[in-house]
């Protein structure tokens, strides 16, 4: 049994176990399915190894997965779930919760905590606003 991470059309992510990498038993873990076949939808080369998509292109209206992927997939549409999957030298590998979780922020380019930027640029706003204006002074409010 190896690991691989489902990621639902709602985009919730959720790892689980799968016996073989076959279309077939991939398409079999899928509840919401698109139209057509599975089909490798892209492979990131991630630290040595293989970062493989599986999913569908095509599907119906309202089946569309609200998954944000990663480039160069950021402004593609694709339908049902999808499974990411790890992949070495041609074999299947796990990829844990863990693992996935840090390939997606290396790939979306990581991601900044907004409440300390805020806060940051406040404090930069208040030096540049004193510094720069001897009359200034902060409002109060009364």
């Amino acid at each position: 049994m190896t690991k691989v991470i489902l990621i639902s059309k709602s985009g919730d992510t959720k790892e689980i176990t799968i016996e073989k990498k076959t279309k077939n038993s991939l398409s079999k873990i899928l509840k919401n399915k698109g139209n057509g076949k599975i089909e490798n939808l892209n492979t990131w080369n991630y630290e040595g190894i293989k970062i493989q998509l599986y999913g569908y292109n095509d599907g119906e209206a309202g089946n569309e997965n609200k998954f944000e992927l990663p480039p160069p997939l950021d402004n593609e549409l694709f339908f049902g779930d999808m499974v990411f999957l790890k992949d070495s030298n041609g074999n299947m590998k796990d990829l844990d919760l863990d693992e996935f979780l840090d390939f997606y922020n290396e790939t979306m380019g990581g991601f900044e905590d907004l409440e300390d930027s805020d806060e940051e640029e406040e404090n930069e706003l208040l030096e540049y606003r004193s510094s720069e204006d001897s009359d200034w002074k902060p409002s109060s409010n009364e």
